[in-house]
């Protein structure tokens, strides 16, 4: 062991009243400290006050830690001292006032406080540590709770701003096409003589023919229902599906007449129209499935004699029916022989 440890243990022992034996538990967690302040905080707390002693021996540790020469200390010497001079024998010509007091020794209850003030004030630390901890958590999880709510609301006006732009684009198609309408009736009411293009000339053409009765027989029977040539319109009164071949005439069914939609009035109820599909196509673009459709049509119908299926889908359920047909009948034939 090195002479400035144990002067910096004799200082140690004089400030606490201590045995130089009983220093040593102390001792080495004092090593631990980095600062001045906090090793001078804790011994006052220890001691009840800062001394010129205290101030020395904090002044001598750091000096010792980073490998400085000590400074002297009046009651170190005077320590060692006392201590030679207690290991060497009095000789009758020595007087008795020539010895030096003895170091009063604190009791073991009193070292038994100090170590419970010690484990209290580590305590102390440790819930100070804790509590600054569960601060900075709070603080990062307010702070990720910031972040989230900006950035819903970011989500939140960019949805309007979609929404707006999208209304604002179907109120300008729908000025377009009214704003067209005018002027094609200017223009027909100013000039009736010029030759009016094609769609013009084809409404006005079908507006001079005479209406046909809501009630007549058709010319054309298909009967495709829209699964070989493509579906045209549905009959709004038994709603049988035209294709195009049948066209626009007489429903072969009810024999009601299957009219044309010539043109259609826009105004605020298209733009609502508009509106919600873009609406619902966007949900059916951007949300998740959320709904299952089970087709139970199997159980009580078959579907291989279905006209809304096509040629190969009634063929594989005409093939499932056979199949299903021929395990029944298997699972009858079965038969048991049974021995006594």
């Amino acid at each position: 062991m090195s002479d400035n440890k144990v002067r910096l243990k004799n200082q140690l022992a004089v400030l606490l009243s201590f045995d130089y034996d009983d220093v040593d538990d102390i001792f080495e967690p004092l090593m631990d400290f980095d600062s001045e302040e906090d090793l001078v905080e804790y011994l006052s707390a220890l001691l009840g006050e800062e001394t010129e002693e205290l101030s020395n021996f904090v002044t001598n540790l750091i000096r010792f830690q980073k490998g400085e020469a000590l400074e002297l200390d009046v009651n170190t010497s005077s320590t060692s001292a006392v201590k030679t001079q207690k290991n060497t024998p009095v000789t009758k010509g020595q007087k008795e006032t020539e010895l030096p007091p003895s170091i009063p020794t604190k009791s073991k209850k009193q070292k038994d406080a100090m170590k419970i003030e010690e484990e209290k004030k580590g305590k102390r630390r440790a819930e100070e540590l804790k509590r600054k901890k569960d601060e900075e958590s709070r603080l990062a999880l307010l702070d990720a709770q910031k972040k989230e709510q900006e950035r819903a609301l970011q989500e939140y006006k960019q949805r309007q701003d979609e929404e707006k732009k999208s209304l604002e684009l179907a109120k300008s198609m729908t000025d377009l096409s009214i704003s067209e309408k005018k002027i094609s009736k200017e223009d027909a009411a100013k000039s009736p003589a010029v030759q009016p293009t094609k769609n013009q000339g084809t409404k006005r053409k079908e507006y001079s023919k005479p209406r046909k009765p809501k009630i007549g027989k058709a010319k054309v029977v298909c009967g495709c229902f829209g699964n070989v040539h493509e579906a045209l319109t549905n009959c709004l009164h038994c709603g049988r599906i035209s294709c195009e071949k049948e066209g626009y005439d007489y429903c072969p069914y009810c024999s009601h007449l299957i009219e044309e939609i010539v043109s259609v009035d826009n105004g605020e109820e298209l733009t609502k129209a508009i509106l919600h599909k873009e609406r619902l196509l966007k949900f059916d673009r951007e949300s998740t499935k959320r709904t299952v459709v089970y087709d139970d049509q199997a159980d009580y119908f078959n579907n291989s004699s279905s006209t809304w299926l096509t040629e190969s889908e009634q063929h594989d359920a005409r093939m499932k029916e056979e199949q299903r047909q021929r395990d029944l009948h298997t699972i009858r034939k079965h038969v048991l022989n049974i021995q006594f």
